[in-house]
């Protein structure tokens, strides 16, 4: 039972670290933020690996985007490579991570944002591999 609770303080405390982050140093309340200056809290994560999601979607974003020629005023891609695209999409690994993508997103469970990210893969829909 304590490691339960234990664990459920640890998500809790996480969970309030993001809600300060995301509400910003500059829109806090004064007196606040100071306490959290004094204490050393980091406004932005230390982390530098970022998600595991953005961790596999830029690589693959980029190995898909040189099968394109871009589009610098949009940052898009037109497809001139077809089948090094095709070839790129047909790797286990890049299949499955794209399908488990569009598996959470059919759950509900992939954020808007990522879904955005995936709809700017170029040359496919990642709902549909």
């Amino acid at each position: 039972m304590t490691s339960s609770i234990s664990f459920n303080i640890v998500i809790l405390y996480l969970k309030k670290i993001i809600q300060i982050r995301r509400i910003g140093r500059d829109n806090i309340n004064e007196d606040r933020r100071k306490k959290l200056d004094n204490i050393g809290f980091a406004w932005a994560s230390t982390r530098k690996c970022g998600s595991a999601f953005m961790s596999s979607y830029r690589p693959l974003k980029e190995r898909l985007l040189r099968c394109c020629d871009r589009d610098d005023a949009t940052r898009t891609g037109y497809v001139v490579n077809e089948s090094k695209l095709k070839q790129i999409l047909a790797e286990n690994e890049v299949k499955r991570w794209i399908r488990a993508q569009a598996e959470a997103a059919s759950k509900g469970n992939l954020s808007q944002a990522r879904c955005d990210y995936m709809d700017q893969l170029p040359g496919f829909d990642w709902r549909q591999l």
